[in-house]
Order: structure tokens, then C-alpha cells, then sequence
């Protein structure tokens, strides 16, 4: 069979599941469980350019930033409750709310805010005052509200054990390294208690695990890839009818799968290396030059994911298709030959293991190259993301990398930290004002191919129909402060003994 659209399975499956629900009033208590197909090994330094959907959740649930982004990309208060800036947007003072708490109790203060902020951007001068924080400039910071609310500028502190704590909507209770995580409820959260009493999330869990929960009903929300959708969505229509109807929450595209360059100079027969730097860069322009993008959203991927000729989705910025995104095979091989003449390129390309999605796209994009004469040597990594590639022996990584924000700016400006593109682009990002002005930021980051896109992909999860008041923000993710338990599942199950 083939696979159909999931936004059309996430409708037709929600639907019946919603109007059974009609009518019940939201309640506290129960515990969230959540398969999560990602990894974390500590809570440590998790929010700073967090690499992964999960250490991006984390952020947002045990954290608190100066300022929140709703679906529109427009901020709006969260430890701060007003902000003005001068004419220049240059200088900015953000009013600190009261009555906000760290987990041990302790106020937030304008001295904990001013700390964490000038520690991820030294090139500001951050002033703190009775209960107010100033963000001075060198230049015009526009969008400065949306970008303080990234996960990077997460206020945080240090408890009397040297041990990290936030004042978000729930508190670290449980961590076991790459293995399970609980969270509980922070009773005195500023902006109200959730409703979940606990959150439980089990890391790398397999696809093999999601079935046998599912039947057993024993998970709340499971992440999937675009092929474990398959299994686990076409699933539902073969379902006993004693079991309940099935749910799936199918966002639009936004996660980037790109490919990140970790050294400049490629493999090659020694003696034959160019003799600059600018001519080894355009390896990397080739090899972006062979890749079908729309062949692999379209055919690899089965219509499930969009052709990225950018970092940032058509749907966000509505000029991701001034982009040129054709594959041009011989401009590359001509950029090839220029570079290292007759002598044979052969790249180490790495790719998660664990996600089948990312070796089809690794393997395809393999093939791709070799229109121009370069060969990508495809190796599987457990758990690949960006800060661990760079132990693998890789020059090249395919990385899937989330949308951090649905604010343009901002979403622009984390993709370029996170990748590692230098600070003159990063500059001009923050001072972006316009579309026009975010589209050149886009191309400049573009330029020197470090990271190349490839395709953007939705991200998918399976919701029991107990889960209710689920809403996904527009670049993914989990939104779980307003999400309530419907219902009693069993109490115990053979997956502890699978486990």
C-alpha cells in the first residue's frame, strides 16, 4: 500500500476520536507518557542550541525565557511583562514580572536574567536594575523580543548541589542517561500548574516498543519517523474493535535535513590538493549542485516532505522559491575538476543510524554526487546530531535539525549558531527588518555551503485518544502545559518485562 498524505490520516483519525470526547471538562492529575525516538545523557547545558526535538521540549518545560513567540511569530511576555525600545531599536529594557520562582523556591531576579543573557551573547551589554534588564547593542536588533526567546537564553541557576534548575512549568524528578526522564508539575508555576501531574518520556524507544504500547495502551504520545508512520498509522485500520480509535498530529514541514560540513578540505590523493582554500570550497558547491531535491520529496519520501533549497520553509518565509534548487550535474563536475583536477574525491559522510529516513536521504544524495565524480563514504552514527559528528571522523554529516522558532528571524538566526556559521552572518540576521532584508541574511548563510538543505519533513505523533487539548506549535514540537488525561489506563503491563 502506499502512503497517503498524513495530514489527511491525522484528520480522518482525530476526528471520531474528537466528537467521542465532546464535552468533558479539562481536569489536574495523571501521568503523560511519551515515547521519544531522541536521546539526551544530561539535563546539563540541554537548552543551550539544543540539536534535537526532545532537548528543545525539555527547554521549553523546565525553563523559562525573558519573552514567548506564539504561532504567528510575534512575541509576547513570559518572565518579562512589558518591553520598549529607543527609536534606533538598538537599546531595549524589559520589564521583569514578579512572582516568578526557580525550582527551589528562590525569586527570579533582574541579576539571574542579566547573567544567563550575557552569557550567551558577550557582544551585548546587559544592565540590570531593580526589576528591569537592558540590552544595549552595537547596532539596530529588530526582532530582539523573538530572539530572546529561544532556547539558547533559557534563565536558569544553579542549586545548593551545583545542579541546573528553572523556573518553568514542570521540574526534573527522574533522570536516567538516554534512557527515561520524569518530570513533575511545578505547583507554584507563575503562569498557573498544569494540568499533568508528571510527564514520563522514554528515550530511543523502537518501533517494535510504539506497537506493543500502542495494543497494550500503555503509551500517551510517540514520535515518529515518516516510516514508523506507516506502520503505526495504517495500523489503526486493522485495529480490534475492542481497542479505541487512533490518533496522529501531522504539523506542516519544518524540520531541515541538511547537510553540515565540519572541514574545509576534502580527501583527496595527496600532492593534487588546489592550492587555495577558495578552490577546495568548491567541492562543496558541486556536491550541492548534484542533489535532486524534488525527487527526493517527492519519490524517496512519498510527497511527505518539501524540496529545501533553504534553511527555512517556503511557508514561514514565503520566499524560500527565489531559492534555485534544480541540480545542475555539469557546473558541478566542472566546479570538481577546477578544484582537484583528475584526482579521485572521497568524502566520510555520516548519518544517524537509528533514523531510516535520514540513511534513504544519506544514500540517495551518495548517488546524486557521483554525477559530479565525488564519492560520499555513508557510515552510520547512534544518535548523530551535530556535536557528536564531529567525533565520528566525518567531513560531511546529513543532520535533522528543528525549527526553533515560528518567527523567522529567530528561526534563521539558530540555524546559523547551531551550524556553526560565522558571526558577520549572524550579525546581519539579528539586524534583519524586512523580509527583503532576512532574504539577503538567508543567502548570506547560504554562501559558503557549510550547510547545504536538503528537504524539510513534518514531524509526526501518535496521540492515545486519552490525550486531550493536544495543539502543535507551528514549528513542532510539544506544547504540554494545557494537555489533560482523559481516563484510567491499565495499571500494568508485559512491555516492563519486554523492556
Amino acid at each position: 500500500m502506499k502512503l497517503q498524505p498524513l495530514l489527511s490520516i491525522a484528520v480522518s483519525l482525530s476526528l471520531g476520536a474528537t466528537a467521542a470526547l465532546a464535552g468533558t471538562r479539562p481536569h489536574y492529575g495523571g501521568t503523560l507518557r511519551v515515547q521519544s525516538r531522541d536521546s539526551v545523557t544530561s539535563i546539563e547545558n540541554v537548552w543551550v542550541l539544543p540539536q534535537t526535538v526532545l532537548q528543545q521540549q525539555l527547554s521549553e518545560l523546565l525553563f523559562d525565557r525573558l519573552t514567548a513567540v506564539d504561532d504567528a511569530g510575534v512575541a509576547h511576555g513570559s518572565l518579562a511583562s512589558s518591553w520598549r525600545s529607543d527609536q534606533q531599536q538598538r537599546v531595549w529594557e524589559f520589564e521583569i514580572r514578579s512572582g516568578a520562582t526557580f525550582s527551589d523556591g528562590s525569586a527570579v531576579t533582574a541579576q539571574d536574567i542579566a547573567a544567563c543573557i550575557a552569557k550567551v551573547a558577550p557582544q551585548w551589554k546587559i544592565t540590570a536594575n531593580a526589576q528591569s534588564v537592558t540590552v544595549e547593542a552595537d547596532s539596530a536588533i529588530p526582532h530582539l523580543p523573538e530572539l530572546l526567546a529561544l532556547p539558547e537564553f533559557s534563565i536558569i541557576k544553579l542549586d545548593a548541589e551545583k545542579k541546573v534548575m528553572g523556573s518553568g512549568a514542570f521540574r526534573v524528578d527522574v533522570f536516567q542517561a538516554a534512557r527515561r526522564i520524569s518530570l513533575v508539575a511545578n505547583d507554584d508555576y507563575w503562569a498557573g500548574r498544569p494540568y499533568l501531574d508528571k510527564i514520563e518520556i522514554t528515550m530511543g524507544g523502537s518501533v517494535r516498543e510504539q506497537l506493543i504500547n500502542r495494543r497494550l495502551d500503555q503509551d500517551d504520545v510517540a514520535e515518529l519517523t515518516l516510516d514508523q508512520a506507516r506502520a503505526v498509522g495504517y495500523g489503526t485500520q486493522a485495529n480490534p474493535g475492542s481497542l479505541p480509535p487512533q490518533r496522529m498530529a501531522v504539523p506542516r514541514p519544518g524540520d531541515l535535513y541538511a547537510l553540515v560540513f565540519f572541514r574545509d578540505l576534502p580527501s583527496v590523493a595527496p600532492g593534487t590538493r588546489a592550492n587555495t582554500s577558495a578552490d577546495d570550497g568548491r567541492i562543496d558547491q558541486a556536491i550541492a549542485l548534484t542533489i535532486d531535491r524534488a525527487s527526493i520529496s517527492r519519490v524517496l519520501l512519498q510527497k511527505q516532505a518539501d524540496a529545501a533549497p533553504a534553511l527555512l520553509p517556503q511557508w514561514l518565509t514565503g520566499y524560500e522559491f527565489l531559492f534555485e534548487s534544480q541540480p545542475d550535474p555539469d557546473q558541478a563536475r566542472k566546479l570538481r575538476n577546477d578544484a582537484v583536477r583528475a584526482a579521485a574525491v572521497s568524502i566520510p559522510f555520516a548519518y544517524d543510524s537509528g533514523d531510516n529516513i535520514a540513511r534513504a536521504i544519506a544514500e540517495r544524495v551518495a548517488v546524486n554526487v557521483r554525477e559530479a565524480n565525488i564519492t560520499l563514504q555513508t557510515f552510520g552514527g547512534k544518535n548523530l546530531t551535530l556535536d557528536s559528528a564531529t567525533n565520528t571522523g566525518a567531513q560531511v554529516a546529513l543532520i535533522r535539525l528543528p525549527l526553533a522558532s515560528p518567527s523567522t528571524v529567530a528561526a534563521l538566526f539558530d540555524l546559523e549558531r547551531r551550524a556553526g556559521i560565522g558571526p558577520a552572518v549572524t550579525a546581519q540576521t539579528e539586524s534583519a527588518s524586512s523580509p527583503e532584508s532576512s532574504l539577503a541574511a538567508e543567502r548570506a548563510a547560504l554562501s559558503s555551503f557549510h550547510i547545504i538543505p536538503v528537504v524539510h519533513v513534518p514531524q509526526v505523533y501518535w496521540l492515545n485518544p486519552r490525550v486531550r487539548d493536544w495543539t502543535t506549535p507551528a514549528n513542532g514540537g510539544w506544547r504540554l502545559q494545557d494537555v489533560w488525561l482523559e481516563g484510567e489506563r491499565p495499571s500494568s503491563s508485559p512491555v516492563a518485562v519486554l523492556r
